[in-house]
């Protein structure tokens, strides 16, 4: 199993990655994604079926990717004012365990829990403040598809 759970925030935009990525993207969302990829013929090989779970955040919920504009060059760069939640170790671990291992979510995919269960999907409009749930673009086929593709071309290049 491979538990994504590594990231940054609350960080200023000062300086970009040694590939030219901004700090927080690069951290949170293209590392994640190259360790997957680097992995995957192991993670496939497995015996049993093999899982990856990825950590989010409610700072999801201040914007969708802006895919014209990955590196913040033509908007601001300001951290949401989502509620932190300040949990202990075992809370703050128990959904990626119960992702990880549960045979009863065998196959799931594509999902959004908070503190182990499926988080409810807010309608547009509804996400600024909020203090759970998944808005609905985190879970778009389409953002999802052009997300991949641009996390592809990437990691090729660096």
């Amino acid at each position: 199993m491979l538990i994504d759970n590594a990231g940054v925030m609350a960080i200023q935009r000062l300086e970009l990655t040694a590939s030219g990525l901004e700090t927080q993207f690069a951290t949170n969302h293209v590392g994640h994604f190259a360790l997957a990829m680097g992995l995957h013929g192991a993670l496939a090989a497995a015996e049993q079926r093999a899982r990856i779970v990825s950590v989010s955040s409610r700072g999801h919920l201040a914007s969708p990717v802006v895919f014209e504009d990955i590196n913040f060059e033509s908007r601001e760069y300001e951290e949401a004012g989502n509620p932190i939640t300040l949990k202990s170790s075992e809370q703050g671990a128990a959904t990626s365990v119960l992702l990880a291992t549960s045979p009863d979510l065998e196959g799931v995919g594509g999902r959004y829990f908070e503190d182990c269960n499926e988080a409810e999907v807010l309608e547009p409009g509804r996400e600024q403040g909020a203090e759970a749930g998944v808005a609905a673009y985190a879970l778009d086929r389409g953002n999802a598809d052009r997300l991949w593709e641009l996390s592809l071309n990437l990691t090729d290049r660096g």
